[in-house]
């Protein structure tokens, strides 16, 4: 994930649903479900399909910055008042 952040690409992949649970509390987001099945074969899997995207990090930051930004207007806002 440091070199896909470094050069700004995303990165995919499959996981099951344990994995998948686990990815997501690292910042991937489920793009959809895939379901495999061998022909013949009873058996059968659905994978979730997922990436991480280092814009996703960006984006999350701007917006922290602007709500502590909000925060300090509001409190200048509230000691102008007095």
């Amino acid at each position: 994930m440091d070199r896909a952040r470094e050069e700004g690409v995303a990165v995919p992949m499959f996981a099951g649903s344990m994995g998948q649970r686990l990815y997501s509390k690292h910042g991937f987001k489920e793009l959809g479900t895939v379901h495999v099945q061998v022909d013949g074969e009873e058996e059968e899997i659905f994978l979730s399909s997922i990436a991480w995207d280092p814009k996703d990090e960006k984006q999350k930051e701007a917006e922290k910055a602007k709500e502590n930004d909000n925060k300090k207007t509001g409190l200048r806002s509230w000691f102008a008042f007095w």
